[in-house]
């Protein structure tokens, strides 16, 4: 392996510089970008903070492109603090942290924010403070709204969020001059952005950003929707919840000016409907994926799913395809074990992931086929994980599919999934 021409340039574009944000579509090579600037910076320390299921594909990386004898530390989000009382203690500098997926980071009270970005999230105080270089990796930097670039922002780029008066932005003020928000009875709630091309034009010096059609000419196909009806042993039972006070919830959020984020804030009152959404799938999607398993004898196809008991169900049911499940239960070592298996085993054909353990950082593109059984309401976070089918070196077309339960609430969220366009793409596109 080596590098690309593309990762070539862009990693002595952001050596050049104090601090990036990596932006470019999942799959597009952003590790390789770092670890190159860092050869060019000939660093002596190079520090990672991951996800923890990632952590072996920055080793291979680090191994395949590094050049020179530079210390590699890569850690956990869990773990980073470890690395923070080292160097606050020793006082030793680091020539370069990077933040993979630097969404993680995204609210400014969460701990992992702090210890990288500082308890104020003004660089001082966390990882940022002692590194020369930082930059952040991620293809969905906001999943949601336009606040959750306020942390890194304000810590690796107030310049750029200055408000007037020679300072940077406040959290507060960053929100009322770039989303749009309505008054309810529990305060002030975001339902959108705006000022896009403002904002835009505030990061260009701060965000290198390419997509896959950009760069290898060709991606993911656009998704596509198939639907499934519940079984009779399910009918009576999604009746009596989509008329509960789950439902009328649901029903609720669905009729709002921002329906994805209404249902996400109803989550705990509503799972008990939005689990048996999935479950109610289950034997439609089994009797579907059999099918084509069966007439594409070398076919693979990856599942992802929100609950437990329908990854369950989907591992059980597709066994005979050796279905292999990864998901928040499955330990580091497993997981490794698993993706390697997936990508090399041919009579393993299925692969089941969690969207929140397995939609970042991995590769499961031995196969052309990614079908979601249940999504995620947040669509950057089903984006990243459809991507993990996306491979530079394929030529095969990519389908990916969601799962809807025919004439069901589950319908209108998809529909309204569908709809919602990020507001992510409306400032990096």
């Amino acid at each position: 392996m080596k590098l690309r021409d593309f990762q070539i340039e862009d990693g002595a574009t952001i050596a050049k510089v104090r601090s990036a944000l990596v932006a470019h579509e999942p799959r597009v090579g952003k590790t390789g970008i770092t670890i190159h600037a860092a050869n060019l910076l000939r660093a002596k320390i190079f520090v990672v903070v991951c996800p923890a299921g990632v952590k072996d594909n920055w080793r291979k990386a680090i191994e395949v492109f590094r050049v020179g004898q530079w210390i590699a530390i890569i850690v956990s989000y869990n773990k980073a603090n470890e690395v923070l009382k080292v160097l606050r203690n020793s006082r030793m500098r680091i020539c370069v942290l990077v933040v993979d997926e630097s969404q993680y980071c995204k609210e400014r009270s969460a701990n992992r924010t702090r210890v990288i970005y500082g308890p104020m999230c003004d660089g001082l105080g966390g990882l940022a403070e002692f590194a020369d270089h930082v930059y952040c990796l991620t293809g969905t930097p906001m999943p949601n709204n336009p606040t959750e670039l306020w942390p890194m922002l304000r810590a690796l780029a107030p310049h750029l969020i200055d408000n007037g008066r020679g300072k940077p932005m406040s959290w507060s003020s960053f929100r009322d001059r770039y989303c749009k928000q309505i008054q309810t009875p529990y305060g002030v709630k975001i339902i959108g952005g705006k000022n896009y091309k403002e904002l835009k034009d505030k990061l260009k010096t701060f965000v290198l950003r390419r997509t896959r059609a950009s760069v290898f000419g060709r991606d993911l196909l656009p998704p596509t929707t198939v639907y499934v009806r519940a079984e009779a042993s399910h009918k009576s039972e999604l009746a009596a919840l989509s008329n509960s006070a789950a439902g009328l919830l649901v029903k609720q959020a669905l009729g709002s000016a921002n329906p994805l984020k209404m249902l996400a804030k109803a989550e705990k009152q509503a799972a008990s409907l939005r689990k048996l959404f999935g479950i109610a799938k289950v034997p439609g999607i089994l009797r579907l994926v059999a099918e084509e398993l069966d007439i594409e004898p070398r076919e693979k196809i990856v599942l992802f799913a929100y609950h437990h008991a329908v990854i369950d169900a989907l591992r059980i049911g597709l066994k005979k395809y050796g279905a292999v499940a990864f998901d928040g239960r499955t330990s580091p070592d497993r997981k490794v074990a698993i993706n390697k298996k997936f990508l090399s085993d041919s009579t393993c054909r299925v692969m089941i992931g969690q969207i929140s353990a397995a939609g970042v950082g991995l590769d499961f593109s031995a196969a052309n086929n990614v079908l979601f059984a249940e999504q995620d309401w947040v669509g950057d976070n089903n984006e990243q994980a459809r991507s993990r089918i996306f491979n530079m070196a394929s030529l095969d077309p990519k389908f990916t599919r969601f799962a809807v339960l025919l004439g069901s609430m589950d319908e209108q969220i998809a529909m309204a999934c569908a709809r919602k366009m990020s507001d992510f793409k409306k400032i990096f596109a």
